[in-house]
């Protein structure tokens, strides 16, 4: 954590200033353990291995944790020596990582940063969000950037303060709170004046229930992130067998390759190897299967908010077969 961070951090609870107290450990500029305290509640908060931290440590992202620190290199352009997510970045926000050159940006669910690299040789500052232990993950990837801030917080009570951030970007998060539109709420909030919030969500469909991947989901949501890991690891690459067998039938294989679920991106990403084809493929199928809660809304509903909380919607797009709503504040 670098001090500077203090002029964007408020307390979770009742939105005062922080300032740091107790003993502290620094590594050169970085903040790597200390206190922050509440200077009106008094409530105290740790900084651990250079993160703020604003949530307990066990929670419902407890499987985005697991994911993203297991799998942090994964899905990171310049260690996988592709272009992938710098793709998903020009479609979702529908200009170049260039646009956020001076901005205040807010990575509203971060994960392990893979829009992170891709923004940090531009942007003034960055504060990137999660609710899980990803955190740890995206501050040994990005933290130590002189412009990259860390916090491990929630959406419905973000320890930042309201009206700072000129682009705000939620993509493929909202659905998997407990109230996508409450914490969709939460992030409008930090926006200036004149601001953009961009959100990517997975596609609103009533008969989404009736999938195999639904159907699976039933089961291995309820288990424990360790144990669906450890399920997916034997279920992945039988799925991917099987699939790609299915795949070969004459004239009916499209169609039954459909029936075995699992995250297959051989014939979209054919600059992966078959290695990295696989680690896709079993981080992705454990994304799909282990979150808690998939709350799929339509887009309607977050263009209503949007509109009560005085933002305009300026463009809407869709990225694979997810929709894309840009909102910008009057």
């Amino acid at each position: 954590m670098k001090l500077q961070l203090l002029e964007f951090l408020v307390c979770s609870d009742c939105n005062r200033s922080l300032d740091l107290s107790g003993n502290t450990c620094r590594e050169g500029e970085e903040l790597v353990k200390g206190t922050l305290t509440c200077r009106g509640c008094k409530r105290c908060f740790p900084v651990l291995k250079g993160v703020p931290r604003f949530v307990p440590d066990t929670n419902y992202a407890d499987s985005f944790g697991l994911q993203w620190n297991r799998f942090a290199t994964t899905q990171q352009d310049s260690l996988n020596r592709t272009e992938i997510f710098r793709g998903r970045w020009n479609r979702i926000i529908g200009e170049g990582p260039e646009v956020t050159k001076g901005k205040v940006v807010l990575d509203a669910g971060c994960g392990a940063g893979p829009f992170i690299e891709l923004i940090s040789d531009y942007a003034q500052e960055i504060l990137a969000v999660d609710l899980s232990s990803a955190v740890d993950a995206c501050y040994e990837l990005h933290g130590k950037k002189s412009n990259v801030h860390v916090i491990q917080g929630d959406l419905f009570h973000l320890p930042l303060r309201d009206g700072i951030a000129d682009l705000i970007y939620a993509i493929g998060v909202l659905q998997h709170t407990p109230d996508p539109l409450r914490a969709f709420m939460g992030i409008l909030s930090k926006a200036k004046p004149g601001g953009m919030v961009i959100i990517w969500n997975y596609p609103y469909r009533w008969w989404r229930w009736l999938t195999p991947r639904a159907w699976w989901r039933m089961w291995v949501s309820r288990l424990s992130p360790r144990t669906t890991y450890d399920f997916i690891r034997i279920y992945t690459p039988i799925a991917l067998g099987l699939r790609r067998l299915a795949r070969k039938v004459p004239v009916v294989g499209r169609k039954l390759q459909k029936i075995i679920f699992v995250c297959d991106y051989e014939e979209i990403y054919p600059e992966l190897s078959e290695v990295q084809l696989y680690e896709w493929a079993l981080l992705d199928t454990y994304d799909s299967l282990a979150t808690r809660y998939e709350n799929c809304l339509p887009d309607e509903a977050y263009i209503e908010i949007a509109t009560k909380s005085g933002f305009t919607l300026y463009s809407r797009g869709i990225d694979g077969k997810g929709p894309v709503l840009r909102f910008q504040r009057n």
